[in-house]
């Protein structure tokens, strides 16, 4: 991140797409089939969850409020692709 006259420059991408990027992985959840298909989907589920944690502070209160439903959000996600494997056990 660059720091130029007070203001924050990075790479991190906007909570809207982090939000597509879930539901990608969401509408992905049915297709999944083998161990190796249930552990990259998790992978990708918890990189989205690290990248959540470490978006910028600088966001707005209503950027906070998007960011903590996006967390519960994944949360929830990973609890149903759990249950899923375990009924495919």
């Amino acid at each position: 991140m660059v720091e130029h006259e007070g203001e924050s420059w990075g790479a991190e991408r906007a909570l809207s797409q982090i939000e597509d990027h879930l539901s990608l992985l969401r509408a992905g959840l049915p297709t999944l089939r083998t161990d190796a298909d249930f552990a990259d989907h998790l992978q990708q589920t918890e990189a989205l969850r690290q990248e959540l944690l470490r978006h910028s502070g600088r966001t707005t209160a209503g950027d906070q409020g998007q960011r903590d439903r996006l967390l519960a959000s994944v949360e929830a996600h990973v609890d149903q692709v759990m249950q899923r494997l375990q009924a495919q056990a």
